[in-house]
């Protein structure tokens, strides 16, 4: 498929994606997860440089951005999850995430229909535009995964290190490390 039918297939799109954005939301899920998902958009530049087939392409360029994105989760048992909405912004900063949250409470996201809790990283932004947003009556739960993928981190940068911290107490340290996640991956409820 070429670039301009891709091109005319967006634009027919977007205004369809518009009006999902403004779309009442009628089954609230009890938890909404939000993340940014981090992409390369390629654009097309000036002038064209010839490739190793010797074709002749438009000079391309990669600019990175990030869809945040509001995951609902039902806890009904039926185990659904959907995408409620997103947001696509240049970085993970309070005002994006604050467009998003917003956007999701004007559509009908609130406690009073059923929110019951977000799970989340550990952006700052985000924290501050769901205090924002809604206030400190929402439970947050920080993302085990990313608890995990950040602690494994820790314990990398101290192996990387060995001859400034001594092997047993960077296994001392990384042990403890260990129990402390995995108590996180196996609580029961969800906690502040």
């Amino acid at each position: 498929m070429g670039l301009r039918t891709i091109n005319e297939r967006i634009k027919q799109l977007e205004a369809k994606l518009a009006q999902v954005h403004r779309e009442p939301i009628s089954e609230v899920p009890a938890v909404v997860q939000f993340d940014g998902i981090w992409l390369s958009l390629q654009t097309q530049q000036e002038g064209t440089h010839e490739e190793s087939r010797k074709r002749k392409r438009h000079r391309k360029r990669g600019k990175r951005i990030v869809v945040l994105v509001a995951l609902g989760l039902w806890t009904d048992g039926s185990r659904q999850r959907r995408i409620l909405d997103w947001e696509v912004a240049e970085k993970e900063e309070q005002a994006a995430w604050e467009r998003l949250v917003q956007r999701l409470w004007e559509r009908g996201v609130k406690l009073e229909t059923g929110l019951q809790a977000s799970v989340r990283d550990g952006s700052e932004g985000l924290e501050q535009a769901l205090d924002y947003v809604y206030g400190s009556a929402l439970v947050h739960q920080r993302c085990s995964f990313h608890q995990l993928g950040n602690g494994s981190r820790q314990v990398c940068r101290l192996g990387s290190r060995r001859e400034k911290v001594r092997a047993s107490a960077r296994d001392r340290y990384a042990t403890q490390l260990f129990q402390y996640l995995t108590s996180i991956l196996s609580c029961d409820k969800i906690r502040t």
